[in-house]
């Protein structure tokens, strides 16, 4: 298997080129993100500051290392009354949890975690998975996508919280590139074809009830992606503004709000949902690499990660890769699906 030259991308993802000195498409046509600038957050801190609520912002947690960062800086840093607020997807790791109740403790900041009542994700979930092959990694994904949104939408408007406080950043965003290699898969006619697989409605119908119960005011019961429609809240990304710093990141989280990574990781990134190796097993299914090889490749081209990290990186999550076997008793105990269903999803 031939990797680029640069950062580690195999040539199996679909759609890559390399040229003639090894480096891959992706790193030739990677764009080096800005910075909005600390100044601009701290006047929209100060202006949230301002408005003398019961809470001046909601921060978002997830029980990973970024959300937990963004915690320590609004109250550590900036000294902000704060609203913690998570949605548990059913899925959650016990360390995840964990990591979220020890820090809100050490940085006293009031905590709040939110489930479905009907276990919705877990619906949404278990039929996703069964009515697409291409659609594995989005049906996993969609409810805790929604979820999240929402209930921090709802937490703001209930309380009257002038900001949120996200804690996503550009360095791991991958999606970009996942649909660039994705646009290269003979995708056959499996789109055309979940429109005569029940499942598929059974996933719909499941994701609307998940809408209707996490609905947000102001918007229509159809809109598949939540929107905040008051205007006097502010949505703040926190490393659109300052440099998002990786080893900073994980240095400040384990020393000051008690984080933990969970046992058995091989990485501080996505630990919060125990569902990550199966998307993962698909990952590597689909482009022989998994979904972090995504982000190393964001992180070589940005400065944060050198490649000989990432190849080691790389190994160890090729050496912990969960067999199929392991893959196929999570769908079947986790998810709830059949051994006939989870052999086809398999």
């Amino acid at each position: 298997m031939k990797r680029c030259t640069k950062c580690i991308m195999p040539d199996t993802v679909p759609g890559i080129t390399f040229d003639d000195e090894g480096i891959c498409s992706f790193c030739r046509n990677f764009e080096k993100e800005e910075y909005l600038g600390k100044e601009k957050l701290d006047l929209i801190v100060e202006e949230a500051r301002s408005k003398n609520n019961k809470y001046d912002c909601i921060v978002p947690l997830s029980g990973g290392r970024d959300s937990a960062y963004v915690l320590y800086l609004a109250r550590s840093i900036y000294n902000l009354k704060v609203l913690a607020v998570n949605y548990n997807n059913e899925f959650q790791n016990p360390q995840a949890l964990k990591n979220m109740q020890t820090a809100c403790q050490i940085l006293n900041a009031d905590f709040v975690t939110v489930c479905s009542k009907n276990n919705i994700a877990r619906e949404i979930v278990r039929n996703g998975l069964k009515f697409s092959t291409l659609r594995r990694k989005y049906s996993i994904c969609t409810a805790c996508t929604y979820g999240m949104e929402s209930v921090v939408y709802r937490a703001a408007l209930e309380h009257n919280v002038p900001m949120i406080f996200w804690g996503d950043s550009q360095q791991e965003q991958t999606t970009p590139m996942e649909k660039l290699a994705r646009k290269n898969l003979k995708l056959g006619k499996g789109t055309i074809r979940k429109h005569f697989n029940p499942d598929y409605y059974r996933y719909e119908a499941a994701f609307l009830k998940q809408r209707l119960e996490f609905k947000v005011p102001g918007n229509n019961w159809l809109a598949r992606h939540p929107k905040l429609k008051d205007k006097n809240i502010k949505e703040v990304h926190v490393f659109y503004y300052i440099p998002w710093d990786r080893e900073l990141i994980k240095k400040t989280i384990m020393e000051e709000t008690g984080w933990e990574k969970p046992e058995g990781s091989v990485s501080t990134w996505r630990t919060d949902c125990y569902l990550t190796p199966v998307l993962n097993y698909f990952f590597y299914k689909i482009f022989n690499c998994g979904k972090e090889t995504f982000g190393y490749c964001k992180m070589i081209n940005s400065g944060h990660m050198d490649r000989n990290e990432a190849l080691k990186q790389e190994e160890k999550f090729q050496k912990h890769m969960v067999d199929a076997d392991t893959i196929r008793k999570m769908l079947e105990d986790d998810i709830g699906l059949s051994r006939k269903e989870a052999d086809r999803v398999l």
